[in-house]
């Protein structure tokens, strides 16, 4: 399902997307989301069709390529590695479901 698709359902509730590489970014018309799901940033057991881990530089390199939407660092996060994402630019880090730290964001979700 498309994402104005998603959008005309759900209304003004938050939209998501997970977004994995800049060839993804460029292909997506993220004018219908309200964030991004940024990863995985590490290696991950939680989901096992994970696909190969993209780094925290991964968020400014979409961010580089004109992606203005708050991110979600997601996959693989842990409290030992959670300040390495958060030095970007995200609205939160999420580890497995659970939300591990909160930023201020540009952007009112």
């Amino acid at each position: 399902m498309c994402l104005e698709d998603v959008r005309n359902i759900v209304g003004h509730k938050v939209v998501g997307i997970s977004i994995h590489s800049i060839e993804e970014l460029h292909k997506t018309d993220v004018l219908y989301a309200d964030c991004v799901g940024v990863g995985p940033m590490y290696t991950t057991s939680s989901k096992p069709d994970a696909q190969e881990p993209c780094g925290p530089e991964r968020i400014a390199e979409l961010q580089a390529q004109g992606l203005n939407l708050p991110c979600v660092g997601i996959g693989g996060i842990t409290l030992d590695n959670t300040m390495a994402v958060l030095k970007n630019d995200l609205v939160f880090a999420k580890r497995c479901s659970r939300y591990i730290c909160h930023c201020p964001c540009r952007k009112s979700l």
